[in-house]
């Protein structure tokens, strides 16, 4: 053996009773000061609390806490995610999706919200149009929902239909729907009250404009093997559109609405995270990039945020960070779908796996930190990336760059 290995063990009468909004934060320290993070949700590692019919027994009283004991928390030079009291439309998508109805029968996720590497079908059909049996990069702005040909579409959420969409290739619906106060989406922008779901690929629709539907209503049915389904909050049209023609065009507040459409539905089964760390040798260069792979379940990929950081563990200071945000495009060129399609390689970017819905469990993203965004580094300093899902549910990793950049 090369590895020692040890299993920090949380019993789940010592955790017990859990409730849904705590986590568990574990950091894991070597002689030197040198630590790795990790945490997790107690609905998903601890899902029943052990009582004495289920264990066979009595379970060992649990001990009481100390009165003085502190709360756990995070050395203060490890960067908290953002509270989702600043998060104004997460906290109405919270209660939306509990009340919200699924669009398909048994959809399955063939193609999810943002980066992707998609696998095209043979016919060369797919989110990207490329050679068949190709595969191609691209910023997908929908979830693609496998359905069989005829299948029945549903609404999301009460709400208006305000489009009929016949164009070839592109039929479907537009829903208007309502939050109950208004949102803030972009900080720097107005509020809305309006949120949207679009439906695509469907056909023989059964609604007509202005309509006004309940959730679970019957829409269309699909005409081919799958449903594009998008959530976009303000307006229906994207900035691209705004930047060709901001005169005419629908989208009056400068910004890409689209969000991940999987906040709008109902409770998801929620799957462990993953997060991990590697290193690959550069094929153009004798340095290192540093990668973080994120796993995430098929029936689930609902990550959004990722911050990354180089910090002076000694002073705490950053020296450089960098922030992703799919939901609002931080990180990312949004002006046009050329742009959106195209990794920017200087800096931290994404790098996602081909995903088959037929046979993979799980999808899986790499966060790449490019070793010339990186230089000069210094023995003292540590890269810190925080992975946070769409709900504010976060994992961290942090790591020495003496071993894992070489400059």
């Amino acid at each position: 053996h090369d590895l020692w290995n040890t299993h920090i063990v949380v019993p789940s009468y010592w955790i017990c009773p859990k409730t849904k909004d705590e986590e568990i934060v574990i950091t894991a320290e070597d002689v030197w000061g040198n630590f790795k993070f990790l945490s997790f949700g107690l609905s998903v590692e601890y899902d029943d609390c052990p009582s004495e019919a289920s264990s066979g027994g009595t379970p060992p009283p649990p001990p009481p806490p100390p009165p003085t004991e502190a709360p756990i928390t995070l050395p203060p030079h490890v960067p908290a995610p953002s509270p989702l009291a600043s998060e104004g439309y997460v906290l109405a998508f919270q209660d939306i999706h509990k009340q919200s109805e699924f669009v398909l029968d048994n959809g399955k996720i063939m193609y999810t919200f943002g980066p992707s590497v998609q696998l095209t079908n043979e016919d060369g059909t797919g989110p990207c149009i490329v050679t068949a049996l190709e595969s191609c990069y691209q910023f997908h702005r929908g979830l693609g929902l496998s359905a069989p040909q005829g299948s029945t579409i549903y609404s999301n959420y009460e709400g208006k239909v305000v489009a009929i969409l016949d164009t070839p290739g592109e039929e479907g619906l537009v829903l208007e729907h309502t939050f109950p106060e208004e949102v803030i989406f972009h900080i720097d922008k107005p509020g809305t009250t309006t949120w949207y779901t679009l439906y695509f690929h469907a056909a023989a629709w059964t609604v007509q404009e202005n309509d006004i539907v309940p959730k679970g209503a019957p829409l269309a049915i699909t005409n081919g093997n799958h449903l594009h389904y998008e959530v976009r909050i303000g307006t229906p049209c994207d900035l691209e559109d705004f930047v060709k023609q901001p005169d005419v065009s629908c989208n009056k507040e400068g910004y890409d609405p689209h969000i991940h459409p999987i906040m709008s539905f109902p409770d998801a089964a929620i799957g462990e995270h993953q997060i991990a760390l590697t290193a690959t040798q550069n094929s153009d260069s004798l340095t290192k990039d540093g990668i973080v792979t994120v796993t995430t379940p098929a029936d689930n990929p609902n990550m959004n945020k990722y911050t990354i950081g180089v910090i002076n563990v000694q002073t705490g200071a950053t020296r450089k960070t960098f922030k992703i945000d799919l939901n609002r495009r931080t990180g990312f060129d949004a002006t046009s779908i050329a742009k959106l399609d195209t990794q920017d390689k200087t800096q931290p970017y994404l790098d996602p796996e081909p995903f088959d819905s037929e046979n993979d469990t799980h999808w899986t993203i790499q966060i790449v930190v490019p070793a010339s965004w990186i230089c000069p580094k210094a023995s003292e300093e540590e890269l810190v990336i925080t992975a946070e899902d769409v709900w504010g549910r976060f994992k961290f990793v942090a790591f020495g760059l003496g071993s894992e950049y070489e400059c």
